[in-house]
């Protein structure tokens, strides 16, 4: 598997050109789930898939599930569109792992994707709290959400588990730009969910000690 600065570097060589077709059927189309397909790859090559290799493993699995042959132009153009944010995940879980090493244990699966519509589960390994990293960018569904709270009060969980929800967006302004225009997470960003964690762990502290006096 790739280090962080290894990532970056292979990021780095990509040519990104995005193909301007938008075949409605295609974007509406029953398809694979496209993040299943891109973590597979990630996890047997140890490396993400640039636009083309995305767009030919994606389209051979769409092949698998009988999806129709006339829509193949539209469906490899629609998962370049989305192979930048599911690279920029993984840059920003190789930023939280680092950030987070002995301090918190981080978590990101397709599995907590699809199922609590969460990007990252940041869970402390201190006391028994944890952060729903949720990640956006910069399009107008990220707007929607970054008008509503950055960040949610403590609220138990059906377990033990005090969790808040943090929302994070990132265009290229807010975030680091590699040499060939590709915007990743900044390692301000990261510090700014390191420091929230903190925070959820000092008041969990505090409240602890009320109940104690």
């Amino acid at each position: 598997m790739q280090t962080l600065e290894e990532f970056e570097a292979h990021v780095s060589t990509w040519t990104l050109k995005f193909d301007r077709l938008r075949d409605r059927m295609a974007e509406r189309a029953r398809l694979p789930l496209m993040r299943l397909v891109y973590e597979n790859y990630w996890q047997n090559r140890g490396e993400a898939p640039n636009l083309e290799q995305f767009a030919d493993v994606f389209w051979k699995a769409c092949q698998e599930a009988n999806v129709a042959d006339y829509l193949e132009r539209g469906v490899r153009a629609r998962c370049k569109r989305a192979l930048p944010s599911l690279v920029r995940e993984t840059h920003l879980a190789l930023l939280l792992e680092s950030a987070f090493e002995g301090q918190a244990q981080v978590v990101s699966s397709v599995e907590l994707d699809t199922q609590k519509k969460t990007d990252f589960l940041i869970e402390s390994l201190s006391c028994p709290v944890a952060i729903r990293l949720h990640t956006y960018t910069n399009t107008r569904r990220a707007h929607e959400f970054a008008a509503m709270e950055k960040k949610t009060p403590l609220a138990r969980e059906d377990s033990d588990l005090l969790v808040s929800d943090y929302r994070l967006t990132i265009n290229r302004e807010s975030g680091r730009v590699l040499p060939n225009d590709f915007w990743v997470y900044s390692a301000e960003q990261v510090q700014e969910v390191v420091d929230y964690l903190k925070e959820c762990e000092h008041s969990y502290r505090c409240e602890q000690n009320q109940e104690e006096e």
